[in-house]
């Protein structure tokens, strides 16, 4: 007998809940059933089933013989297609995996070109925005010919604009200044406060320069570090971090 219909097993085996919605199918339909069942036979038949699983995926089929030789053969057939189907759907989704990833890399390649563009860029304005600098030419008899005096002032400028034209004052002076390379400590001392505070600048570069770098990516890699601020912020930042041994990423 099937446990359902079974009182003294019906508890044991099947949950209640389970159970009274088996009672209630069969008494819903015993009217239908009547004319198909004997007065004793069960209506709920016991069928075997195979319970297994493919790529991860639960599957549950009916073994119950309906008398066909090649039932069986055929559930096998389908059971193979239904493997190759959801293999075919696994290989899909990696391979949508693959491609978003590739679809991620070339974002972040475009975000990476953009920001080396904006910053050669930014450099290219700096460069641009550095005033040109006249070269006295001399005669065969060592004049000058440009009709400017001989005698340079040693004087810094008030506010240079970039990081640049701050290291042009040091190398060949502007404006028709002196370099400030080539200040006698007595010129230095005209200016004291703001010749050291330009100093710690001018040392770096040079320190930078000494070890391989040319001038101006010397001067590009303080701004990377220090980013797009002005001259003055970077004078204060670079002075903070000498006193601490100098920033990890400028130290030679």
């Amino acid at each position: 007998r099937n446990p359902a219909f079974d009182t003294a097993a019906s508890t044991e085996m099947i949950p209640i809940r389970l159970l009274f919605r088996i009672h209630d199918a069969y008494n819903r339909n015993k009217i239908v059933l009547h004319g198909t069942l004997e007065e004793d036979e069960n209506p709920v038949a016991r069928i075997p089933v195979s319970v297994y699983h493919v790529e991860g995926v639960l599957m549950v089929t009916d073994m119950h013989d309906t008398g066909q030789n090649d039932t069986r053969q055929e559930r096998q057939n389908e059971d193979d297609r239904r493997g190759e189907i959801l293999g075919l759907k696994r290989t899909i989704h990696e391979l949508s995996t693959i491609v978003n990833g590739m679809r991620s890399t070339q974002d972040q390649m475009k975000i990476e070109q953009k920001d080396h563009f904006n910053k050669v860029f930014h450099q290219l304005n700096r460069i641009a925005s550095q005033p040109g600098r006249r070269t006295r030419v001399a005669d065969d008899h060592g004049r000058n010919t440009d009709h400017e005096p001989p005698h340079e002032t040693a004087r810094l400028s008030r506010c240079p604009k970039t990081l640049h034209l701050l290291w042009d004052e040091w190398t060949n002076g502007i404006s028709g200044n002196k370099p400030a390379r080539l200040f006698t400590i007595r010129e230095r001392g005209r200016s004291k406060h703001v010749f050291s505070k330009r100093k710690v600048f001018w040392n770096k570069v040079s320190e930078l320069v000494r070890s391989g770098e040319m001038a101006s990516s010397a001067i590009d890699k303080i701004y990377d570090v220090y980013g797009d601020e002005s001259v003055t912020t970077i004078l204060r930042m670079l002075a903070n971090d000498k006193k601490i041994g100098g920033n990890p990423l400028l130290r030679v």
